[in-house]
């Protein structure tokens, strides 16, 4: 099972947003982060990278 730490992005700052992500979406703007245990956190932002060998997502400003 392959599960990812979401980080958010910002200038120079890298923040952990979220750690067992198991599923993304994104629209109008806002990406959706599902966790295993099926809590979700919005973030307003784009999909900068996902990076499956590390398991991560970054998050950039919108």
């Amino acid at each position: 099972m392959c599960l990812s730490n979401a980080y958010k992005e910002t200038g120079t700052d890298t923040e952990l947003l979220c750690q067992y992500v198991s599923n993304v979406e994104v629209e109008n703007g806002v990406v959706l982060l599902t966790t295993l245990t099926g809590e979700e956190m919005r973030v307003e932002g784009t999909v900068k990278k996902i990076d499956l060998i590390n398991n991560t997502v970054v998050i950039g400003a919108a």
